[in-house]
């Protein structure tokens, strides 16, 4: 029985946030995650992930950039954008957004100033012992102080899903630790591919070691996010009232290709399953498609969940159908001109900031390795 619905005279249209929304929860997730693998080695001292520390804070950057401007293309009147920082209401999640957004802006522009700036210049031949080590000092703080506004960033974009009770869909306490698990497996996925891309050590060598160490993280966060999902689906749908049942059924019904087999299966199932076995994940190219297959799962998590919530009718029984059109700032084109700006950004800043150290990828290798053969002597 056909059961989508087709409206022929509406007062507006249905899909009130569209690809903009979804484009700034997938970049501000992207950022969430690369920062937070910044912060391991600068706040907690992970010298493993030395080498793609520098370049986790510019994707960090980057991607906060991209999504911004995706919130200012969804406007509508961008130009009134400024309104946000003086019409504010102390009870709404999107201006705690605000404060949230731009502090951690803020906090990533220092943390990335006091990382690069010993390297231009005549600070690089002045520096002493001690400026380093109160330089050091500084950048751990930053590292410790922007972890938490990081996870707060993020968890944000699902609280002002959660608390929205018209939607069966968002309507969750879950999402906010959702979203996280998301955001980091996306700021990882993300993170292998450039490191597979652009790291390299002394000999010019791809650094597998530190992949390895990054595919074991990525694991980690895949199956975070399957847990979390479980939950979500089992309490929060099969067990709930009857609009989260119907939100069910949108997930594993109407839209069972995209939210089942190409966001769970293709998404988190198999790079999981991939990343977990050694023989699999030693074959170079199944481990870069594995992070790829993530990063796309992510985004497909990202459009059903902000569209797929708004296709569930207010009143009413069926689903609302959903085609997003191709140019306009809500179009497929408004998509990949955001992606193009975001690479764009990281071609810009990987060139002007001297983010590169070859001294850095050959200790992370020789670390991991020794731990290898240390667990080895111990077996």
């Amino acid at each position: 029985m056909e059961n989508n619905i087709i409206e022929l005279i509406a007062l507006g249209p249905q899909i009130h946030w569209g690809l903009p929304i979804s484009q700034d929860i997938f970049f501000t997730g992207v950022s969430t995650g690369a920062f937070l693998l910044a912060a391991l080695v600068y706040g907690f001292g992970e010298k493993r992930l030395a080498p793609v520390a520098r370049l986790s804070l510019i994707v960090a950057l980057a991607s906060l950039l991209a999504a911004l401007l995706n919130l200012v293309a969804d406007l509508h009147q961008p130009g009134r954008f400024y309104s946000l920082f003086f019409e504010m209401h102390a009870t709404s999640p999107m201006t705690w957004g605000v404060f949230l957004l731009n502090g951690f802006l803020l906090l990533l522009l220092l943390q990335m100033f006091f990382v690069f700036r010993a390297d231009f210049g005549r600070r690089a031949q002045k520096a002493t012992p001690a400026s380093q080590a109160r330089n050091q000092k500084v950048c751990r703080i930053l590292a410790l102080i922007g972890l938490p506004l990081a996870l707060l960033v993020h968890a944000y974009s699902g609280y002002i899903l959660g608390v929205v009770k018209a939607r069966p869909l968002w309507h969750s306490s879950l999402l906010p630790p959702i979203f996280l698990a998301a955001a980091l497996v996306s700021g990882l996925a993300i993170m292998i591919l450039l490191a597979g891309l652009l790291v390299r050590n002394r000999e010019g060598k791809i650094p597998y070691p530190l992949l390895d160490r990054l595919g074991l993280l990525l694991a980690w966060s895949i199956t975070t996010d399957l847990v979390l999902r479980l939950f979500w689906y089992t309490i929060g749908m099969a067990y709930s009232s009857g609009p989260a049942r119907e939100a069910g059924a949108l997930l594993f019904g109407t839209s069972f290709t995209s939210a089942t087999i190409l966001e769970l299966g293709f998404g988190l199932v198999l790079p999981l399953t991939i990343i977990s076995f050694p023989s699999l994940r030693r074959i170079r190219i199944l481990f870069f498609a594995a992070a790829l297959a993530a990063a796309i799962g992510v985004w497909v998590f990202r459009w059903q969940l902000v569209i797929g919530g708004q296709m569930l009718p207010k009143t009413g029984a069926g689903f609302y159908l959903y085609e997003p059109p191709f140019w306009g700032s809500t179009g497929v084109m408004h998509v990949i001109g955001n992606f193009a700006f975001w690479i764009f950004m990281l071609i810009v800043l990987t060139w002007v900031l001297p983010w590169r150290n070859e001294e850095r990828a050959d200790s992370a290798t020789s670390q991991v390795q020794n731990d290898r053969a240390v667990t080895s002597q111990g077996a």
